[in-house]
């Protein structure tokens, strides 16, 4: 497991509009991700949200109460 201090979301005031829309884009490629490895988060939201504002990156954490899905189409 990786240490990391960069401050979540709610420590962020002044954040910039392209520094919002570059987060969400960040956030919804990870989320993508995510879902295409089966695993569902269930906890999003600004404090499992970690940004380091140099290198423009987000990290999602917290996966403790994540879920393995399964895929749920056809039975044959």
């Amino acid at each position: 497991m990786d240490y990391d201090n960069h401050p979540n979301l709610l420590e962020y005031k002044d954040l910039e509009v392209e520094e919002i829309k570059l987060i969400i884009y960040q956030l919804l490629d990870t989320i993508a991700y995510i879902h295409s490895c089966n695993i569902c988060h269930r906890d999003i939201k600004p404090d499992n949200i970690l940004y380091d504002r140099f290198n423009k990156n987000i990290k999602v954490v917290d996966f403790g109460i994540s879920k393995n899905i399964e895929n749920r189409g056809n039975k044959k």
